[in-house]
């Protein structure tokens, strides 16, 4: 039988905001972090590339670790061809509110929160051949940039961040009561560390996240809403049930 535990695999300090809210519905929870990153410096020559071929309209930002990651280092921007006001772009309310927190609001949320709907909401507000800055991680999805590139976009990846393995222990039985994953990197440090729990209850924060949860055997998954804080309680209320 599982236990009533539920499962936070997001880094510490968002663990712990989210195990208050859940906390307060009675729910037990224990945070193990699956996903950490650091900041990589851009090579010099990748900068040089990216300053040819006229002004960069806009940014979209697919993840909260791209906007630390380029705005933990000024001197890139410094160096990169921006327009004046370019336009901001983010993959979701949790990277809007950090983008938010470091620099302004961006003008374009995307909804649903995928790279692919970020590229349709942009491609409405850009001219063809507008060049895109598309900062990112060691393992940045092809929704995005691929999106850009149909709608005939220019975009230009940049790795800003890489994911550091945090290497968790195997979860000792019994399984947990439900595990929420907040991104296809969570999903799979999560499930190769714990290979025998593809069959516990999941949440997942998004569609990108919950297929990512498919592709690596699990299938009972629940979805978020949105990646509020609201709508992940409840979801993990709804998984319960």
């Amino acid at each position: 039988m599982p236990t009533d535990l539920i499962v936070l695999t997001r880094r510490e300090s968002d663990n712990l905001l989210l195990s208050a809210r859940l906390g307060a519905h009675g729910l037990r929870c224990l945070s193990y972090p699956c996903i950490d990153t650091c900041v990589v410096v851009p090579h010099q020559d990748t900068l040089m590339e990216l300053t040819g071929g006229g002004a960069i309209g806009a940014i979209a930002f697919p993840s909260r670790g791209a906007v630390e990651g380029l705005y933990d280092q000024p001197t890139i921007l410094a160096q990169l061809p921006l327009e004046s006001e370019p336009l901001l772009g983010a993959v979701g309310p949790a990277t809007a509110k950090v983008l938010s927190a470091r620099h302004r609001a961006p003008d374009i949320v995307a909804d649903p929160a995928t790279g692919a709907a970020l590229a349709e909401e942009l491609a409405l507000r850009l001219g063809g051949g507008a060049r895109v800055l598309v900062p990112g991680g060691d393992k940045q999805r092809p929704e995005l940039p691929d999106g850009l590139n149909a709608a005939g976009l220019i975009p230009l990846t940049l790795q800003v961040y890489a994911h550091q393995d945090p290497a968790p222990e195997p979860l000792p039985p019994p399984p947990p009561a439900v595990v929420f994953c907040a991104s296809p990197s969570a999903a799979q440090t999560f499930l190769h560390t714990n290979p025998d729990l593809k069959t516990c209850a999941f949440v997942a924060i998004g569609p990108t996240t919950e297929a990512s949860l498919r592709d690596l055997g699990a299938t009972r998954i629940t979805r978020a809403k949105s990646t509020t804080g609201e709508a992940i309680t409840e979801a993990v209320l709804h998984a319960l049930s």
